[in-house]
């Protein structure tokens, strides 16, 4: 098989072949040189010979036309079909994380940082019109100031 392809095997082919584990980086470069040899004679045996064409007469031709038009058009049926179900999938996880993002409780948040007079504001003045110091710790501390303020007062006038 190899003498018919012409090809020159090393001289310790079977001592390589019968222990390949132990092969070093030389032994398996001579093996895959020899392998490639081989395949390459081996295809070259293998080529066919150029067919002569044969024509075909005018229905076979139209015919032929045809079942290339309806592969053509079942392909491209595919594709259409694959390009709405990768639409569809992201059109739906677009959703689902848009139902994910609105109920992340941010609301909740606001609603544990504002008081019930900012909320009051809130309520009969609208967003736009609240003026908002900063953060309701800043709003509470007025408010306890206010009240220790009055207190004051009116313990100085008890007295």
């Amino acid at each position: 098989m190899l003498s018919e392809a012409k090809v020159k095997c090393p001289d310790d082919l079977a001592e390589i072949c019968g222990d390949i584990r132990v092969c070093g980086r030389s032994e398996l470069n001579k093996l895959l040189t020899l392998r490639h040899k081989y395949q390459a004679y081996k295809k070259k045996q293998n080529v066919p010979e150029k067919k002569e064409e044969v024509e075909l007469d005018a229905e076979a031709v139209i015919e032929k036309q045809l079942d290339e038009a309806i592969l053509r058009i079942e392909k491209e049926k595919k594709r259409a079909a694959k390009k709405e179900r990768e639409i569809k999938a992201k059109q739906d996880y677009r959703q689902k994380m848009s139902v994910i993002a609105t109920s992340t409780g941010i609301d909740n948040d606001e609603e544990l940082n504002m008081n019930g007079r900012l909320w009051d504001e809130l309520r009969e003045k609208g967003f736009e019109h609240l003026e908002h110091s900063g953060s309701d710790v800043e709003s509470s501390s007025d408010q306890e100031e206010s009240e220790n303020e009055v207190d004051e007062s009116e313990d100085s006038d008890v007295d």
